[in-house]
């Protein structure tokens, strides 16, 4: 239950649901923002979408803040929550790992490319002193998803690799 309350108010959650409202309509943007195709932008639809439910509370009061939230957050949740796991590869691959009783991987920022409104990061994702996997993204989280996604898969080929046999 703890997860899935968490997943419900995710940035990418949030965000699902402003495009679902539409409020990308309703943003007033820096030219800058206009350019870089900010009314789309995850982190800027979260960030609308958590003014509204400000605005509401200090309108409403709790009560109906919290059950106008509930009404946008729980709908349709089955679907909706099965897709934000499934793209959730950093939690898949902690949970990967403490199933196998080992560490929590480390991420680190490799390079940073690209002017400052159009970054590219890249990520390594280092677990038991090796790479386990590489990723790329225009945010440090995307990349360190990309990364956690291709060290599950590496996972995946690892459990199904066969085992040497001694002669």
């Amino acid at each position: 239950m703890t997860r899935r309350r968490s997943e419900k108010v995710s940035g990418r959650a949030l965000a699902r649901v402003a495009r679902e409202m539409d409020l990308a309509v309703c943003l007033r943007l820096g030219k800058g923002e206009l350019k870089t195709g900010g009314r789309q932008k995850p982190s800027i639809l979260a960030d609308a979408l958590e003014a509204v439910v400000g605005a509401i509370y200090l309108d409403a009061g709790y009560a109906q803040c919290a059950e106008v939230v509930e009404s946008w957050l729980w709908k349709g949740t089955e679907d909706n929550l099965a897709d934000i796991l499934a793209e959730d590869y950093k939690s898949q691959l902690q949970h990967e790992l403490q199933r196998r009783g080992k560490r929590p991987p480390a991420y680190r920022v490799k390079s940073e490319s690209g002017p400052e409104h159009d970054k590219l990061f890249k990520v390594e994702l280092h677990h038991g002193g090796q790479v386990l996997g590489t990723g790329s993204g225009k945010s440090k989280k995307e990349a360190e998803q990309a990364a956690a996604r291709e060290s599950i898969l590496a996972l995946r080929m690892e459990k199904t690799r066969p085992s040497p046999q001694k002669p």
